[in-house]
């Protein structure tokens, strides 16, 4: 079962659309139906009921959230010039905005031929395979193992229009060293 945040289509998947996540219906259908895992992706931050849920929730992070929490954490990383913090990151949701204790992270492969444009979707990749990664784990009844974070990254906003002009012009001309 699918719920989702907006109006969305899932396939073949049964789908409960919400308004939003944090909507009183959705949290006590997740608070009563027998979840396996809860996959945040893409969403929101969860509200302080979904604390105390049968299922501790994975969220799929956008970058690295020992040094680039919150929106455009890509971006945010090509604006320090820090490409080695291209990576996705699968958290537990805890009440912190990014601050879960890690399960998993993989490095985005940064090739010449990579556009800005495309790290959306090499991150999506990567958040599939790690959530699968972890599901298969509970499909064992095991529980993922995970660490807590060694430090909080700073938290970033949405990063404006004019600056992601400059993360365009610094992620074009990079020069990428095969190791």
């Amino acid at each position: 079962m699918v719920l989702w945040e907006g109006s969305k289509f899932c396939g073949s998947l049964p789908v409960i659309e919400f308004e939003s996540v944090n909507d009183k219906n959705c949290i006590n259908l997740i608070r009563s139906a027998n979840f396996d895992v809860i996959v945040v992706f893409g969403t929101r931050r969860l509200g302080g009921l979904y604390f105390g849920c049968p299922k501790q929730p994975f969220q799929s992070a956008w970058g690295n959230p020992e040094m680039y929490r919150g929106l455009d954490s890509h971006l945010w990383a090509i604006y320090h010039g820090d490409l080695n913090n291209l990576v996705t990151t699968l958290h537990y949701v805890d009440s912190g905005l990014d601050t879960g204790d890690i399960v998993v992270q993989n490095n985005i492969t940064i090739t010449q031929d990579l556009r800005l444009h495309e790290i959306r979707a090499k991150n999506t990749e990567i958040c599939v395979q790690l959530t699968r990664l972890a599901v298969a784990e509970c499909q064992n009844d095991l529980t993922p193992p995970s660490r807590k974070q060694q430090k909080i990254g700073r938290y970033y906003s949405a990063m404006p229009s004019c600056l992601k002009e400059v993360c365009l012009e610094k992620f074009d001309n990079r020069e990428i060293h095969s190791s």
